[in-house]
């Protein structure tokens, strides 16, 4: 597209060099010829010298005249069309242009305002999340998982993350970063982020591998969550590797047993996932920790995750403990309370519910028995790409899902859907 919009501007200035020409060389023509007339104005003035007769005029005079204007006018019949066919390729140049410009200029305000949360490229990373309590009083300073940006155009549409862009998600340190929800970035340049962050979305197989390593993770750690023992020794071994106490023999020593106890682990990990029934995978992938929470369900539905509240609900150390709620896995947060037969109330077959989850919600589209329909980003597409839903034909974001797909495959969310209407 570049390419034909050099050819179309280079066309364009050979015409003008040469009409600058032909004007320099007329008035050349003109000043050494009137140099003759020097001395001589008032036999030669215009209105007393003798011109041309019609004999000559008629003939070679005009004969010139009419091969000039048709040659003005073939040059204006082929560089027209061809401006002409060439103007969608300047077009087209013109926006691969801007997209390669706001794509740079993106990627400096990424690093900027989202990488210290958000991690480099959007892998990820953490925020610091004050805890208050109902009165708003504090009660403890926590740690915030802060999700992965790269796969956020699987999960939601441009005007969905311009959203959240501009005004923040509430009960979250996400701020409003745009100008219409009161923050410092310009329309443009939130534009530009979203440019950049398009640059940097997964591939479906990278995408692939992120769940799948983030469901092993997740058996291991429901491995360790079934065992007791398991988890109490490991955690001791952490304490001792950490004590100021500790002496060297001691940390090899807790050392070499926890890289004994975490191959157990593995192993044991290995087994469960091969002998999951489909909510047994489901409650994984609900609780997939890749990308911070950003390919499950439970950063959203599970409050307390997206912080880790268990670490404080169940510290004996920490005094405001008893403030602290233990998390129910779907008890509620951000999304909605999945627990207590609430799937079954809102949908009334697997099927829709499985629909719902792959799509997401979308803008004014009502979905199950009490669903509003009000999208905005609070559900996000988990089975087909979203970024393209509302982009309009020459947005810079437009196309992005020609490449992408869905996050989770309709088996997986299947066995989601078997979890969750079990809870």
């Amino acid at each position: 597209m570049i390419l034909a919009a050099s050819t179309q501007r280079t066309f364009g200035i050979v015409i003008l060099v040469l009409g600058l020409g032909a004007v320099v060389a007329y008035w050349l023509f003109n000043w050494v010829w009137g140099r003759q007339d020097v001395g001589s104005e008032i036999e030669l003035a215009a209105n007393r010298k003798p011109y041309l007769d019609d004999e000559e005029l008629e003939s070679s005079r005009l004969d010139k005249s009419l091969t000039m204007g048709l040659a003005t006018l073939a040059v204006i019949g082929v560089a027209l069309p061809l401006y002409w066919l060439g103007e969608p390729g300047r077009q087209e140049g013109l926006i691969d242009l801007s997209v390669e410009q706001f794509g740079s200029r993106g990627s400096h305000l990424y690093e900027e305002a989202c990488a210290a949360c958000h991690g480099p490229e959007g892998v990820g990373g953490v925020a610091s999340y004050t805890v208050l309590d109902d009165d708003g009083q504090f009660i403890a300073q926590a740690v915030w998982k802060a999700p992965a940006l790269d796969t956020v155009f699987y999960r939601f549409s441009e005007e969905e993350v311009r959203y959240v862009l501009d005004y923040g998600r509430q009960n979250s340190p996400m701020p409003a970063w745009g100008a219409p929800g009161g923050g410092p970035l310009t329309t443009q340049q939130i534009d530009e982020i979203m440019v950049y962050l398009t640059e940097i979305q997964l591939t479906p197989e990278q995408v692939a591998a992120e769940v799948a390593a983030g469901v092993e993770e997740a058996a291991r750690l429901k491995v360790v969550e079934l065992n007791d023992e398991l988890g109490a020794e490991r955690e001791a071994l952490l304490d001792t590797l950490t004590a100021a106490d500790a002496t060297e023999a001691d940390r090899e020593a807790a050392t070499a047993r926890l890289a004994d106890l975490d191959a157990e682990i593995e192993t044991m990990a290995v087994e469960y996932l091969a002998d999951a029934e489909p909510a047994e995978l489901g409650e994984l992938l609900f609780n997939n920790p890749a990308g911070q929470g950003a390919f499950g369900c439970a950063r959203c539905h599970t409050s307390g995750w997206s912080w880790d509240s268990d670490s404080l609900a169940f510290d004996p150390d920490f005094e405001n403990s008893v403030l602290i709620d233990p998390q129910v896995s779907g008890g509620g947060g951000f999304g909605p309370n999945l627990t207590g037969g609430a799937t079954h109330r809102q949908f009334d077959s697997v099927a829709e519910q499985s629909e719902f989850i792959t799509l997401g919600a979308v803008d004014g589209v009502a979905y199950g028995n009490f669903g509003q329909g009000d999208g905005g980003g609070q559900m996000p597409a988990f089975g087909e790409c979203a970024g393209d839903r509302d982009s309009a034909d020459f947005s810079p974001i437009n196309g992005v899902c020609e490449e992408l797909g869905g996050l989770l495959s309709p088996e997986q969310i299947d066995a989601i859907v078997a979890y969750e209407r079990g809870l």
